[in-house]
Protein backbone atom coordinates (compact mmCIF):
# COMPACT_ATOMS: atom_id res chain seq x y z
CA UNK A 1 0.00 0.00 0.00
CA UNK A 2 1.09 3.59 -0.64
CA UNK A 3 1.61 5.95 2.32
CA UNK A 4 -1.71 7.64 1.52
CA UNK A 5 -3.54 4.30 1.47
CA UNK A 6 -1.89 3.28 4.77
CA UNK A 7 -3.00 6.53 6.38
CA UNK A 8 -6.56 6.21 5.09
CA UNK A 9 -6.84 2.59 6.26
CA UNK A 10 -5.52 3.45 9.73
CA UNK A 11 -8.03 6.29 10.06
CA UNK A 12 -10.87 4.47 8.25
CA UNK A 13 -12.97 3.67 11.33
CA UNK A 14 -12.92 7.34 12.33
CA UNK A 15 -14.39 8.55 9.06
CA UNK A 16 -17.99 9.84 9.19
CA UNK A 17 -20.38 6.88 9.27
CA UNK A 18 -22.16 8.01 6.10
CA UNK A 19 -18.84 8.00 4.24
CA UNK A 20 -17.78 4.59 5.55
CA UNK A 21 -21.06 2.98 4.56
CA UNK A 22 -21.80 4.80 1.32
CA UNK A 23 -20.18 2.09 -0.90
CA UNK A 24 -22.00 -0.65 1.03
CA UNK A 25 -25.27 1.28 0.79
CA UNK A 26 -24.98 1.21 -2.98
CA UNK A 27 -24.49 -2.57 -2.95
CA UNK A 28 -27.34 -2.96 -0.45
CA UNK A 29 -29.54 -0.94 -2.83
CA UNK A 30 -28.73 -3.41 -5.61
CA UNK A 31 -29.63 -6.35 -3.35
CA UNK A 32 -32.86 -4.59 -2.40
CA UNK A 33 -33.77 -4.23 -6.06
CA UNK A 34 -33.03 -7.91 -6.61
CA UNK A 35 -35.21 -8.84 -3.61
CA UNK A 36 -37.87 -6.34 -4.70
CA UNK A 37 -37.93 -5.22 -1.08
CA UNK A 38 -35.44 -2.91 0.63
CA UNK A 39 -36.43 -4.31 4.00
CA UNK A 40 -35.44 -7.84 3.02
CA UNK A 41 -33.28 -8.23 6.14
CA UNK A 42 -36.24 -7.93 8.54
CA UNK A 43 -37.27 -11.57 8.24
CA UNK A 44 -33.85 -12.92 9.23
CA UNK A 45 -33.62 -11.99 12.91
CA UNK A 46 -36.01 -12.43 15.81
CA UNK A 47 -35.33 -8.76 16.62
CA UNK A 48 -37.98 -7.52 14.19
CA UNK A 49 -40.61 -10.14 15.03
CA UNK A 50 -44.07 -8.59 15.50
CA UNK A 51 -42.48 -5.14 15.16
CA UNK A 52 -41.72 -5.22 18.91
CA UNK A 53 -38.35 -4.05 20.31
CA UNK A 54 -38.83 -6.44 23.25
CA UNK A 55 -37.82 -9.16 20.80
CA UNK A 56 -34.32 -7.58 20.77
CA UNK A 57 -33.94 -8.70 24.38
CA UNK A 58 -30.48 -9.98 25.29
CA UNK A 59 -32.05 -12.01 28.08
CA UNK A 60 -34.20 -13.85 25.54
CA UNK A 61 -31.08 -14.81 23.58
CA UNK A 62 -29.28 -16.02 26.73
CA UNK A 63 -32.32 -18.12 27.63
CA UNK A 64 -31.93 -20.02 24.35
CA UNK A 65 -28.24 -20.81 24.90
CA UNK A 66 -26.92 -23.65 27.01
CA UNK A 67 -25.94 -22.42 30.50
CA UNK A 68 -22.36 -23.61 30.09
CA UNK A 69 -21.74 -21.12 27.29
CA UNK A 70 -22.87 -17.81 28.80
CA UNK A 71 -22.27 -15.92 32.08
CA UNK A 72 -24.70 -16.13 34.98
CA UNK A 73 -27.25 -13.44 34.14
CA UNK A 74 -30.28 -11.96 35.91
CA UNK A 75 -32.95 -9.73 34.38
CA UNK A 76 -34.06 -6.81 36.57
CA UNK A 77 -37.33 -5.30 35.41
CA UNK A 78 -37.76 -1.57 35.56
CA UNK A 79 -40.28 -1.86 38.42
CA UNK A 80 -37.99 -4.09 40.52
CA UNK A 81 -35.00 -1.78 41.01
CA UNK A 82 -35.83 -0.11 44.34
CA UNK A 83 -33.32 -0.97 47.12
CA UNK A 84 -31.47 -3.26 44.76
CA UNK A 85 -28.65 -5.31 46.29
CA UNK A 86 -26.49 -8.17 45.12
CA UNK A 87 -27.43 -10.06 48.28
CA UNK A 88 -30.62 -11.01 46.42
CA UNK A 89 -28.54 -13.01 43.94
CA UNK A 90 -26.61 -15.78 45.68
CA UNK A 91 -24.87 -16.88 42.48
CA UNK A 92 -23.27 -13.46 41.78
CA UNK A 93 -20.44 -11.60 43.46
CA UNK A 94 -18.65 -8.35 42.68
CA UNK A 95 -17.38 -7.20 40.30
CA UNK A 96 -20.34 -7.62 37.96
CA UNK A 97 -21.40 -6.25 34.59
CA UNK A 98 -24.60 -4.16 34.44
CA UNK A 99 -26.08 -3.34 31.05
CA UNK A 100 -29.43 -2.61 29.37
CA UNK A 101 -31.46 -5.64 28.35
CA UNK A 102 -31.98 -3.92 24.99
CA UNK A 103 -29.06 -1.86 23.72
CA UNK A 104 -26.20 -1.69 21.26
CA UNK A 105 -22.42 -1.21 20.92
CA UNK A 106 -21.69 -1.44 24.64
CA UNK A 107 -24.01 1.47 25.47
CA UNK A 108 -24.36 1.84 29.27
CA UNK A 109 -22.47 -1.41 29.93
CA UNK A 110 -20.54 -0.82 33.17
CA UNK A 111 -18.33 -2.81 35.50
CA UNK A 112 -19.65 -2.44 39.08
CA UNK A 113 -17.78 -3.15 42.33
CA UNK A 114 -20.30 -2.55 45.13
CA UNK A 115 -23.96 -2.18 46.07
CA UNK A 116 -23.41 1.59 46.03
CA UNK A 117 -22.28 1.35 42.37
CA UNK A 118 -25.28 -0.83 41.61
CA UNK A 119 -27.79 1.54 43.23
CA UNK A 120 -26.27 4.52 41.43
CA UNK A 121 -26.49 2.65 38.14
CA UNK A 122 -30.07 1.50 38.68
CA UNK A 123 -31.65 4.65 40.11
CA UNK A 124 -31.75 6.52 36.79
CA UNK A 125 -32.29 3.49 34.56
CA UNK A 126 -35.90 3.70 33.39
CA UNK A 127 -35.46 0.46 31.45
CA UNK A 128 -34.83 -3.23 32.17
CA UNK A 129 -31.24 -4.09 33.04
CA UNK A 130 -29.12 -7.22 33.17
CA UNK A 131 -26.78 -8.09 36.02
CA UNK A 132 -24.15 -10.43 34.71
CA UNK A 133 -21.22 -12.38 36.06
CA UNK A 134 -17.95 -10.68 35.08
CA UNK A 135 -15.85 -13.15 33.09
CA UNK A 136 -12.22 -12.39 33.85
CA UNK A 137 -10.74 -14.38 30.98
CA UNK A 138 -7.59 -13.08 29.34
CA UNK A 139 -8.82 -12.89 25.74
CA UNK A 140 -11.84 -11.80 23.74
CA UNK A 141 -12.87 -12.15 20.11
CA UNK A 142 -15.80 -11.65 17.77
CA UNK A 143 -16.70 -14.68 15.63
CA UNK A 144 -19.07 -14.06 12.72
CA UNK A 145 -21.36 -16.97 11.91
CA UNK A 146 -23.65 -17.43 8.90
CA UNK A 147 -26.01 -20.33 8.17
CA UNK A 148 -28.36 -20.72 5.24
CA UNK A 149 -31.84 -21.89 6.39
CA UNK A 150 -31.69 -24.88 4.04
CA UNK A 151 -28.33 -26.01 5.46
CA UNK A 152 -27.79 -27.99 8.64
CA UNK A 153 -24.37 -26.47 9.24
CA UNK A 154 -23.19 -22.88 8.96
CA UNK A 155 -19.79 -21.31 8.36
CA UNK A 156 -17.50 -18.87 10.10
CA UNK A 157 -16.77 -15.88 7.90
CA UNK A 158 -14.65 -13.68 10.16
CA UNK A 159 -12.76 -13.62 13.44
CA UNK A 160 -11.82 -10.33 15.07
CA UNK A 161 -9.29 -10.64 17.90
CA UNK A 162 -9.79 -7.93 20.52
CA UNK A 163 -7.07 -6.08 22.38
CA UNK A 164 -8.62 -4.28 25.34
CA UNK A 165 -7.42 -0.82 26.35
CA UNK A 166 -4.59 -1.39 28.83
CA UNK A 167 -1.37 0.09 30.23
CA UNK A 168 1.89 -1.72 30.96
CA UNK A 169 3.94 -0.83 34.02
CA UNK A 170 7.64 0.02 34.15
CA UNK A 171 8.09 -0.28 37.91
CA UNK A 172 8.48 3.50 38.29
CA UNK A 173 5.49 5.49 37.03
CA UNK A 174 2.17 5.51 38.87
CA UNK A 175 -1.15 4.76 37.16
CA UNK A 176 -2.01 8.40 36.65
CA UNK A 177 1.31 8.99 34.86
CA UNK A 178 0.91 5.86 32.74
CA UNK A 179 -2.57 6.94 31.68
CA UNK A 180 -1.29 10.38 30.72
CA UNK A 181 1.62 8.98 28.71
CA UNK A 182 -0.67 6.49 26.96
CA UNK A 183 -3.13 9.28 26.04
CA UNK A 184 -5.96 7.21 27.52
CA UNK A 185 -9.15 8.94 28.58
CA UNK A 186 -11.18 6.88 31.03
CA UNK A 187 -14.80 6.48 29.97
CA UNK A 188 -15.58 5.94 33.64
CA UNK A 189 -12.95 7.26 36.05
CA UNK A 190 -14.62 5.47 38.98
CA UNK A 191 -13.85 2.07 37.45
CA UNK A 192 -10.17 2.28 38.33
CA UNK A 193 -10.65 4.59 41.32
CA UNK A 194 -12.71 1.88 43.01
CA UNK A 195 -9.75 -0.49 42.85
CA UNK A 196 -6.63 1.66 42.96
CA UNK A 197 -5.22 4.95 44.13
CA UNK A 198 -4.16 6.33 40.75
CA UNK A 199 -1.44 8.55 42.23
CA UNK A 200 0.28 5.93 44.39
CA UNK A 201 -0.24 2.62 42.60
CA UNK A 202 2.83 1.54 40.63
CA UNK A 203 2.66 -1.51 38.36
CA UNK A 204 5.60 -3.89 38.22
CA UNK A 205 7.74 -3.81 35.12
CA UNK A 206 5.88 -5.62 32.34
CA UNK A 207 2.66 -5.89 34.38
CA UNK A 208 -0.41 -5.14 32.25
CA UNK A 209 -3.60 -3.60 33.63
CA UNK A 210 -6.82 -3.47 31.62
CA UNK A 211 -8.33 0.02 31.76
CA UNK A 212 -11.56 -0.54 29.83
CA UNK A 213 -13.03 -4.01 30.53
CA UNK A 214 -15.82 -3.67 27.96
CA UNK A 215 -14.50 -5.03 24.65
CA UNK A 216 -16.25 -2.60 22.31
CA UNK A 217 -14.53 -0.91 19.37
CA UNK A 218 -16.11 2.44 20.22
CA UNK A 219 -14.53 2.20 23.68
CA UNK A 220 -11.04 1.98 22.27
CA UNK A 221 -10.65 -1.78 21.80
CA UNK A 222 -8.14 -2.56 19.03
CA UNK A 223 -9.02 -5.27 16.51
CA UNK A 224 -6.80 -7.60 14.51
CA UNK A 225 -7.90 -10.27 12.05
CA UNK A 226 -7.98 -13.84 13.30
CA UNK A 227 -9.32 -15.28 10.06
CA UNK A 228 -6.33 -17.64 9.89
CA UNK A 229 -7.80 -19.39 12.95
CA UNK A 230 -10.96 -20.50 11.13
CA UNK A 231 -11.04 -24.32 11.10
CA UNK A 232 -13.58 -27.12 10.97
CA UNK A 233 -12.84 -27.84 14.63
CA UNK A 234 -13.72 -24.26 15.58
CA UNK A 235 -16.91 -24.42 13.50
CA UNK A 236 -18.04 -27.57 15.29
CA UNK A 237 -17.45 -25.98 18.69
CA UNK A 238 -19.49 -22.93 17.69
CA UNK A 239 -22.26 -25.12 16.26
CA UNK A 240 -22.43 -26.99 19.57
CA UNK A 241 -22.69 -23.74 21.53
CA UNK A 242 -25.60 -22.51 19.38
CA UNK A 243 -27.82 -25.54 19.96
CA UNK A 244 -31.24 -24.18 20.90
CA UNK A 245 -30.73 -20.74 19.33
CA UNK A 246 -31.95 -19.96 15.83
CA UNK A 247 -29.11 -17.90 14.36
CA UNK A 248 -28.65 -17.42 10.63
CA UNK A 249 -26.56 -14.28 10.63
CA UNK A 250 -24.64 -12.73 13.51
CA UNK A 251 -21.51 -12.23 15.56
CA UNK A 252 -20.68 -13.96 18.80
CA UNK A 253 -18.55 -11.92 21.19
CA UNK A 254 -16.63 -14.50 23.18
CA UNK A 255 -14.26 -14.48 26.17
CA UNK A 256 -11.69 -17.25 26.61
CA UNK A 257 -8.39 -17.95 28.39
CA UNK A 258 -6.47 -19.20 25.37
CA UNK A 259 -7.25 -20.56 21.92
CA UNK A 260 -6.72 -24.19 22.92
CA UNK A 261 -9.32 -23.79 25.66
CA UNK A 262 -11.75 -22.22 23.21
CA UNK A 263 -11.38 -25.16 20.84
CA UNK A 264 -12.27 -27.45 23.75
CA UNK A 265 -15.48 -25.51 24.34
CA UNK A 266 -14.18 -23.62 27.37
CA UNK A 267 -15.47 -20.10 26.69
CA UNK A 268 -18.34 -17.75 27.44
CA UNK A 269 -20.55 -15.95 24.92
CA UNK A 270 -20.83 -12.38 26.18
CA UNK A 271 -23.07 -11.06 23.40
CA UNK A 272 -24.94 -12.35 20.36
CA UNK A 273 -25.16 -9.53 17.82
CA UNK A 274 -27.50 -10.15 14.91
CA UNK A 275 -28.51 -8.30 11.78
CA UNK A 276 -26.79 -4.95 12.45
CA UNK A 277 -23.47 -6.52 13.49
CA UNK A 278 -20.24 -6.24 11.54
CA UNK A 279 -17.41 -8.72 10.88
CA UNK A 280 -14.78 -7.25 13.20
CA UNK A 281 -11.81 -8.24 11.04
CA UNK A 282 -12.57 -5.21 8.83
CA UNK A 283 -11.08 -3.05 11.59
CA UNK A 284 -7.66 -4.65 11.19
CA UNK A 285 -5.43 -1.81 9.93
CA UNK A 286 -3.40 -4.18 7.76
CA UNK A 287 -6.40 -5.09 5.57
CA UNK A 288 -6.51 -3.03 2.34
CA UNK A 289 -9.52 -0.79 1.81
CA UNK A 290 -10.87 -2.74 -1.18
CA UNK A 291 -10.74 -5.99 0.80
CA UNK A 292 -12.69 -4.39 3.65
CA UNK A 293 -15.52 -3.55 1.25
CA UNK A 294 -15.30 -6.97 -0.39
CA UNK A 295 -15.92 -8.46 3.07
CA UNK A 296 -18.88 -6.12 3.56
CA UNK A 297 -20.34 -7.03 0.16
CA UNK A 298 -20.02 -10.75 0.86
CA UNK A 299 -21.96 -10.41 4.10
CA UNK A 300 -24.70 -8.29 2.55
CA UNK A 301 -25.09 -10.86 -0.22
CA UNK A 302 -25.35 -13.64 2.36
CA UNK A 303 -28.01 -11.60 4.18
CA UNK A 304 -29.96 -11.35 0.92
CA UNK A 305 -29.70 -15.09 0.20
CA UNK A 306 -30.80 -16.01 3.74
CA UNK A 307 -33.75 -13.66 3.48
CA UNK A 308 -34.84 -15.15 0.15
CA UNK A 309 -34.73 -18.70 1.52
CA UNK A 310 -36.75 -17.68 4.58
CA UNK A 311 -39.27 -15.92 2.35
CA UNK A 312 -39.78 -19.20 0.46
CA UNK A 313 -40.45 -20.84 3.83
CA UNK A 314 -43.18 -18.28 4.50
CA UNK A 315 -41.41 -15.92 6.88
CA UNK A 316 -42.69 -12.40 6.32
CA UNK A 317 -40.71 -9.17 6.18
CA UNK A 318 -41.84 -5.97 7.87
CA UNK A 319 -43.82 -3.45 5.87
CA UNK A 320 -42.46 0.09 5.59
CA UNK A 321 -44.92 1.41 8.19
CA UNK A 322 -44.06 -1.43 10.60
CA UNK A 323 -40.35 -0.81 10.16
CA UNK A 324 -40.74 2.94 10.80
CA UNK A 325 -42.73 2.14 13.95
CA UNK A 326 -39.99 -0.23 15.11
CA UNK A 327 -37.19 2.26 14.44
CA UNK A 328 -39.00 5.06 16.28
CA UNK A 329 -39.57 2.81 19.28
CA UNK A 330 -35.97 1.59 19.28
CA UNK A 331 -34.59 5.11 18.91
CA UNK A 332 -36.72 6.37 21.81
CA UNK A 333 -35.43 3.50 23.95
CA UNK A 334 -31.77 4.25 23.13
CA UNK A 335 -32.29 7.95 23.90
CA UNK A 336 -33.70 7.02 27.31
CA UNK A 337 -30.54 5.01 28.01
CA UNK A 338 -28.31 7.90 26.97
CA UNK A 339 -30.30 10.32 29.14
CA UNK A 340 -29.98 8.00 32.13
CA UNK A 341 -26.23 7.78 31.59
CA UNK A 342 -25.92 11.57 31.61
CA UNK A 343 -27.86 11.80 34.89
CA UNK A 344 -25.85 9.11 36.67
Amino acid sequence: MTKLEQYLVRKWEFWPQWLIHFPTAVFYFVMGLRARNFLFFTNISNDYKDCNIENSSKHFVYSKLQQAYFPITHLIKQVDKSDISLASFKDLSYPIIAKPNIGKRGLAANLLFSDNDLMNYAKNANYDILLQEFIDYSNECGIFYIRMPEDEQGRITSIGLKKLVAVTGDGKLNLNQLLTLSDITLSDANTLANQYDLNTTVLNKGQELVIEPIGSHNRGTMISSGDHLITEQLLQVIEDSLQGLELYYGRLDIKYQNWKDLLKGNFKIIEVNTITSEPLSIYDHSIPMLKKYKIFYGHIKSMYLISQQLKKKGRKRLSTSEFIKYIKSYDTHLKSITTAQIKS
